[in-house]
Parts: structure tokens; sequence; C-alpha cells
């Protein structure tokens, strides 16, 4: 179904229920689309979770060890998480550097800036309050991607209507 743009509001195929985000409506209008896979080789984090706290996960990757994961990533080229990287920063800006020096200026932390963009925000939407680091860390983490947001809010509409 093509919206009034001429883009196309879902996706083709077998897939034709699902719908595609506003990014991808104007990256595919510019022809600015990166190519993809079925993105089944693409790595990603995994959630934090509480328990991550006192050890790694199976997968090596916990809270407590993020920044220092997220700063080896930043400075091999991202690593594995090169296409992810590249392709969020396609939908939406450049990836500001992940870390930070800690308060000693021994250890390295996420930066906010780097959890803002991940969220999909624009610049300074949440870092550029008068808010502490911890208070912004907050903030962006219990925040929404606005991308899923739409994509849900869609979602909602569409069964609102067939349900009606």
């Amino acid at each position: 179904m093509a919206d009034a743009t001429g883009g196309h509001r879902t996706r083709s195929g077998a897939r034709s229920n699902e719908l595609l985000l506003n990014g991808v409506l104007v990256a595919h209008g510019r022809g600015e689309l990166i190519g993809t896979d079925d993105g089944g080789e693409l790595t990603l984090l995994s959630t934090p979770q509480a328990r991550d706290r006192r050890g790694a996960p199976k997968d090596g990757y916990c809270l407590s060890s993020l920044p220092r994961d997220a700063l080896e990533l930043a400075a091999s080229g991202w690593g594995k998480y090169e296409p992810s990287v590249r392709r969020w920063e396609a939908l939406t800006r450049p990836a500001p550097n992940p870390t930070e020096p800690d308060s000693s200026g021994v250890k390295a932390r996420i930066r906010s800036e780097f959890s803002e963009w991940m969220m999909g925000w624009p610049a300074g939407w949440v870092t550029d309050l008068q808010l502490t680091r911890t208070e912004k860390l907050v903030c962006i983490g219990n925040g929404v991607v606005p991308q899923q947001a739409v994509a849900a809010l869609r979602w909602l509409l569409s069964v609102s209507e067939v349900a009606a």
C-alpha cells in the first residue's frame, strides 16, 4: 500500500501485513536505503537485565562491562556490530563516541549522548537538559524508541479498524 509521498506503508510479499517505519519510507523515497540481507547474521548486544550486574550472561556482555565493550567496539570500527550501527546511522544521525572517562579518569563509562543516539532521538533531546548524568540515563532508559512507538500505534490502529 503506497502513502501520499509515493513510498510504501507496508512490506511486500509474504510480509505484506507488516508496516514500514517513517525513516524507512523517507530513505526509500530518496533512494538511500542500505542493502541488507535477512538480518540472520547480525549480532546485537544483549538486553541488559538486573542479574547482569553480578556477572556476564552467556554472550559475555553485562551492564558493568558495557562501557568497556562499547569502547572496544568503537576502537575497532564497531567490530561485528558495524552493519547495525551503519544502518542506524543512515536512519538517524552519526553515532557519537560510545564512552567517556569516569570521574576518576581511570575507567570508561557509557556516554548519555550514545544512549540518546541508540534511542533514535535528536542530539540534545535529553542530554542538553540541566540534569545529572544519572538522571539523563534514567530518562533515556525509561523512554521509547519513536520508530517502535509509531509501528506499535499503526499496528493498533490497523487492528482496531479490523475489529470495528
